[in-house]
């Protein structure tokens, strides 16, 4: 007999500064070469959500012979079904992915706005009069 399981995994992404449009909510989930980290396994999706909420996504930008990259480590609730010898089935989909905050910050350093993608913050600055940044978590 199947059992349904909802699991926390913990996935991550490089993506070029060329592509940073593509930094948003369940952007490592296009990762086809990732090999997500399970980090906690709920007998119901709500248990699963609830405990999500402890994680946040994580942003950081490097240099390498790329160019500037970003490093992008999301985490998020998926729903699998298993076989008789806890072999996965099938995916039923992704239910929620942690939350992602990108800051528009002024040059004190002070939260001006906060944004759940890059384009949108990226926009943001570009039409800010000010000195302003972009900056994660």
């Amino acid at each position: 007999m199947s059992e349904v399981k909802f699991e926390i995994k913990k996935d991550n992404i490089e993506i070029k500064y060329k592509d940073r449009d593509q930094i948003k909510p369940g952007c490592t989930l296009d990762n086809m070469n990732s090999d997500p980290e399970i980090l906690g396994t709920y007998e119901t999706k709500e248990e699963a959500i609830e405990a999500l909420r402890k994680y946040r996504t994580e942003i950081s930008e490097f240099s390498c012979s790329v160019g500037r990259m970003f490093d992008v480590t999301e985490y998020y609730v998926e729903e699998n079904v298993y076989d008789d010898n806890g072999e996965p089935e099938s995916c039923n989909g992704v239910w929620e992915e942690s939350k992602m905050e990108i800051f528009l910050k002024n040059e004190d350093r002070k939260i001006i706005d906060t944004f759940d993608n890059y384009a949108d913050a990226e926009a943001a600055y570009n039409e800010c009069d000010d000195e302003c940044s972009i900056e994660f978590n």
